[in-house]
């Protein structure tokens, strides 16, 4: 049977879905979670939580979904040696598949998960996620019906996959979005997202009108009926509930709506409870999304409020504030009043009981008078039944005893081992074999390369990606030290020069859909067939791409070219920097995949980033100047015009603008380390990567410098 899968940000939230009858629970601790504005769990809350699920029949899923610095590797380890002693959670979700051999080092025997953050997001990347060591892979939300079975009949037959049926919806594709980090320091990545897609933007129409809204805010998202359909794929074994900030009153009616939908979803009467409860649970108003591929539903809807919570009203004015409330108010529900991002933001608890159409009195704020007008919502209700029940398992938590915490001492074999398989990396320019030399103190094993060796690897490249359009641009006759690089796709193979193909650095996409996977690969074999064989891959599972084409190649004899035979060792594979590299072990994790360099990912701080070469023995790039990505989603707002300059609250500028499948957002101002270089060559960086993207002719690009994480550090 498929597996209802509840969130919980705090006890009382898991209490509720043990109480509504999930299956499993899924939740996070203190730090290493992608929800970090949640309350989240101790060490000590886990392990009896699990014992009270364990005694219910409820499984116990721990997220530890954050991107992981260098810096915090020893930590983390110690935390999951924690996690495998005194808690014993069913399955532990991750989002860096380098850490997969780091939970098994520290003794961790469940289930691993690949969390959604991770982008896993097309058919062949399934089998890159089972030889990493994961069990179930969390699907994208943005997926219809058809790529979802799309993707379970190309499932090996031991991954099962988990998708989300409600909950919130991010405007971004999940692990492709930098804006709050962009804007602020507070990575998405990492849990700290302030929802800068929630906020009113203002954009300059061409009639020449100002139009002020939450372009990028979504609806949330709700399968309700069509879970039915969903039920009827094998392969997925788990449905998901979003909502590890909601309150307990929203997890028991999405779990109690489900389970009835899951249960008896061909009961009429069954049925209509099942959405009354979801209408109940105090989300925001709900759309099915692109579930339905011929009538999908956009949830960027500028006439309807997307502010988290049930929409009860708007503030009116008088001697004092108040609502006249479309829904009745019971006592102590917690009320929200306007947006956060609103100076007078508020929350509020009701003292009385209020009917339908009645008046309720609102306090005043600290930030100020409330506007006319202010949407007010219902975001906790605490009704007598529920929480006797919560209270009733409360009850019972109290008697689960707390284990005897002791820290926990971590020896691990990779990726600082004794160097037996690092006698020498190998340079991805001349091919030569450089010396490697051990770094004593705590990192026993790590590899340096000397001062006067980094110098002579000064042979580094100077790498420019141009846009789409700008194919033109790359010469035949480049600079010693220079190469060239494009986005990989059929259009720009087609306005590409066909003499230049061979020696150009082709960029995959950092997204593939389930539906242009096939196109995609007919691409990767013409410009092979070309002469091509650099190409950066901006997602982790893009690998078995290659693999796949040599094997039909090896067996027909006829794939990529005149018959030839090519190895996957031939090409030379970088992982880009939409990957998210941040750490040792995940390079460790790409040396053993096949990957033949990495660049590191450009959020984290100056120190982490130029740490980085010495812990390692593998080629790595990074990017040094260039525009990069707030975010890429699937979706824009049809109120929104494209490659026009809109502005946020505290006057940035930025664009939306559409490639390929997806819509791409960037800031006015570019990515700036350049200043740099010297440094990040010093540490051992070997390419050096400059993005050129086409700036609409009417955005004017800010001078300013941009230098996003590098001197702040990544929180």
């Amino acid at each position: 049977m498929t597996k209802i899968l509840a969130p919980a940000g705090d006890i009382y939230s898991f209490f509720a879905a043990v109480a509504a009858g999930a299956d499993a629970v899924y939740c996070g601790l203190k730090n290493f979670s992608a929800r970090m504005e949640a309350k989240n769990f101790s060490m000590d809350e886990l392990s009896r939580l699990n014992a009270l699920a364990r005694s219910h029949n409820v499984e116990l899923h721990v997220a530890f979904n954050s991107l992981v610095k260098q810096t915090e590797i020893e930590k983390s380890a110690r935390v999951i040696a924690k996690l495998a002693k005194y808690v014993r959670p069913h399955a532990l979700i991750l989002q860096d598949p380098g850490l997969v051999d780091v939970a098994r080092q520290c003794g961790f025997k469940g289930d691993i998960h690949l969390s959604t953050l991770a982008n896993c997001s097309f058919p062949m990347g399934l089998e890159a996620a089972r030889k990493a060591g994961f069990s179930s892979v969390v699907l994208p939300r943005e997926l219809t019906i058809d790529e979802i079975k799309m993707m379970a009949s190309d499932a090996p037959s031991d991954i099962d996959l988990e998708i989300f049926i409600h909950g919130a919806l991010c405007y971004a594709v999940s692990g492709r979005c930098y804006w709050s980090s962009w804007f602020g320091g507070r990575s998405g990545l990492r849990g700290r997202c302030v929802q800068p897609c929630r906020r009113i933007y203002k954009q300059k129409k061409g009639a020449g009108a100002n139009s002020s809204e939450r372009y990028f805010s979504c609806l949330d998202f709700s399968a309700d009926v069509l879970v039915k359909v969903l039920k009827d794929i094998p392969q997925v074994t788990t449905w998901k509930i979003e909502g590890r900030k909601k309150s307990p009153h929203y997890v028991f009616y999405t779990v109690k709506a489900y389970k009835m939908l899951r249960d008896h979803g061909h009961d009429p009467q069954k049925k209509k409870i099942a959405l009354s409860f979801l209408e109940y649970a105090m989300g925001r108003p709900a759309t099915h999304y692109n579930l339905l591929s011929q009538r999908p539903q956009n949830p960027l809807k500028k006439d309807m409020e997307t502010g988290s919570g049930l929409f009860a009203g708007r503030v009116k004015l008088g001697d004092n504030s108040y609502l006249v409330t479309r829904e009745a108010l019971l006592k102590d529900d917690l009320l929200r009043i306007g947006y956060e991002d609103d100076s007078f933001h508020s929350v509020q608890r009701v003292n009385r009981s209020v009917p339908k159409k009645g008046t309720f009195v609102l306090k005043g704020s600290k930030g100020g008078k409330f506007r006319k007008g202010t949407p007010v919502f219902i975001v906790d209700r605490r009704e007598k039944d529920v929480w006797e029940l919560i209270k009733g398992l409360e009850n019972e938590f109290e008697k689960f005893s707390s284990p005897d915490i002791r820290p926990q001492n971590v020896v691990m074999t990779r990726p600082f081992d004794s160097g037996a398989d690092m006698q020498g990396k190998k340079n991805f320019r001349s091919g030569t074999q450089e010396k490697l030399s051990p770094v004593g103190g705590g990192n026993a094993g790590a590899i340096s390369l000397s001062q006067k060796e980094r110098k002579y690897n000064a042979l580094s490249i100077d790498l420019t990606l141009f846009g789409f359009g700008q194919e033109s641009r790359v010469k035949s006759k480049k600079k010693p030290g220079h190469a060239f690089a494009l986005w990989l796709s059929s259009a720009s193979v087609k306005r590409c020069s066909p003499s230049k193909i061979k020696d150009i650095w082709w960029f995959l996409p950092p997204v593939i859909w389930p539906e242009n996977q096939n196109d995609l690969l007919k691409t990767i074999g013409d410009v092979i067939s070309a002469g091509a064989r650099n190409f950066v891959l901006n997602m982790l599972w893009q690998i078995p791409l290659f693999e796949y084409l040599h094997n039909i190649q090896k067996g027909c004899g006829k794939s990529m070219g005149a018959g030839k035979e090519y190895q996957l060792s031939q090409f030379n594979l970088w992982a880009g920097p939409f990957c998210n590299i941040a750490n040792s072990c995940s390079i460790d994790f790409l040396k053993q995949t096949g990957f033949s360099g990495a660049f590191v990912s450009p959020e984290p701080g100056g120190m982490d980033i130029l740490s980085l070469p010495s812990m390692v023995d593998f080629p790595l790039g990074v990017l040094v100047e260039g525009n990069w990505p707030l975010a890429i989603s699937r979706i824009a707002s049809e109120d929104i015009e494209l490659d026009r300059p809109f502005k946020s609250p505290k006057g940035e500028d930025a664009w939306v603008t559409k490639k390929e499948h997806d819509f791409w957002v960037y800031p006015n101002w570019i990515l700036d380390l350049s200043a740099n270089k010297e440094k990040l060559e010093q540490a051992g960086y070997e390419l050096f990567l400059k993005i050129e993207e086409t700036v609409p002719k009417n955005l004017n690009m800010k001078k300013r410098q941009g230098m996003w994480n590098w001197e702040l550090g990544l929180l």
